[in-house]
């Protein structure tokens, strides 16, 4: 499951594609709100990239509108579910992590249809003739009750026309998510055609390359190999890899990832690449990461050695430490993280999760997590995290879910 946000900033680590499937989403969800506005303009306005890939969005989210009713069936949506607190553990006691997500956005869904005809007039009632003033009793004589005016049935059939619109509303809704859910699709087909080796949801794999080198590769992840005289080079173009690399002094190892490259000769270490983000994490040894500028090697970022981290980010490089035991802990089922972003937390956990998940509110996004995840439980760990920052889940379909903060 691909995860991403969407807002002014909160968009570090997620294409930009998926950052305009995501403003599409808060456009919708926010109409009239001046706040929204003002922060997608300032996303916009950033570069002529920002504007192409919102006006291919829009112009697929329109085409998708513009479908007849039956061209699309509505969204289906997850019913509350709890979130187990043995599915995120950490050092520390950490608060409960429970919640019930909604099962649609508030003001995005149409109202359900009524079930008799008083129902959709507001009376309560199955609708009665209508009685006249001219119908008084007279002397002698009961009262006269007459047919249905013709007010009376203009009423029933706005109503009628009424619930017809909310219904081919909801089917234009749902088949603008599925074509954004085929547009965020798209590149991963293209992955899978680049890719050498590749694993689908919820699988893990195990590569032993032609010079003894072993690669782990996370659920969602493909590599692409160019191996020559002068270096074993391994494109990482998804997801997570880690990398246990023979030795050979005059044949360097080389994994790039996005514009980062990273370069050893024999040791050990874990590769993370989550959309326009990528994270180098060494349990043995020593590597040397830098930037790629086009065809050629660019600047230096530094060497890590054993228990050392570097992120690079939109840009942004940061280093950190980790226990070396804690390298790759996603291949024995587990999740060790600290202070990582709720996002990057999301889109580990997501790959083993079908579907897309799409953050509504950057400033969520970006909180700070610290714990142990349970890899082998998914669907808990997505909630326990989650709730655990005050957020909620809203699931649009069973392919698309939206993380609001509470």
């Amino acid at each position: 499951m691909q995860a991403g946000s969407g807002s002014v900033g909160a968009g570090k680590g997620q294409s930009l594609r998926g950052q305009a499937v995501d403003w599409m989403f808060r456009l919708e969800a926010g109409a009239g709100d001046p706040e929204v506005r003002a922060a997608f303009d300032a996303w916009l306005a950033t570069s002529e990239r920002h504007r192409r890939a919102y006006d291919t969005v829009r112009e697929v989210w329109q085409a998708a509108e513009s479908l007849p009713q039956d061209a699309a069936a509505p969204a289906a949506t997850g019913g509350p579910a709890p979130a187990p607190s043995s599915a995120l553990s950490s050092p520390s006691s950490l608060p409960p992590s429970s919640f019930s997500p909604p099962s649609s956005l508030p003001s995005s869904s149409p109202s359900p249809l009524p079930s008799s005809p008083g129902a959709a007039t507001g009376t309560g009632a199955a609708a009665r003739p209508e009685r006249r003033p001219e119908d008084r009793r007279v002397a002698g004589r009961p009262p006269t009750w007459r047919a249905p005016t013709s007010g009376t049935r203009a009423s029933r059939s706005a109503s009628l026309a009424k619930a017809g619109r909310a219904r081919r509303w909801g089917a234009a809704v749902a088949a603008s998510v599925a074509a954004c859910l085929v547009l965020l699709a798209l590149p991963a087909i293209q992955l899978r055609l680049a890719a050498d080796h590749s694993t689908g949801v919820a699988e893990r794999r195990e590569l032993v390359l032609d010079d003894g080198s072993r690669v782990g590769l996370d659920a969602g992840s493909a590599i692409a190999l160019d191996y020559s005289a002068a270096q074993r080079g391994v494109t990482l173009l998804a997801g997570q890899a880690f990398f246990d690399v023979a030795p050979m002094p005059g044949r360097p190892f080389v994994v790039t990832a996005g514009d980062v490259r990273v370069t050893v000769t024999g040791t050990s270490f874990d590769v993370d690449r989550s959309g326009a983000s990528v994270a180098v994490a060494v349990r043995t040894g020593r590597v040397a990461v830098g930037r790629v500028a086009g065809d050629r090697d660019g600047t230096q970022l530094g060497t890590l050695t054993a228990g050392q981290t570097l992120r690079v980010e939109a840009g942004d490089v940061s280093r950190g430490s980790i226990d070396p035991a804690d390298v790759a802990s996603w291949q024995s089922g587990r999740l060790v993280v600290h202070e990582a972003t709720v996002r990057d937390v999301v889109g580990q956990i997501g790959r083993y999760l079908p579907g897309v998940i799409v953050f509504g509110d950057g400033a969520f996004a970006a909180r700070k997590v610290t714990g142990v995840i349970d890899l082998q439980r998914p669907d808990e760990a997505l909630q326990a995290v989650v709730g655990l920052k005050q957020g909620r889940l809203v699931r649009l379909s069973p392919y698309l879910t939206l993380v609001l903060a509470r």
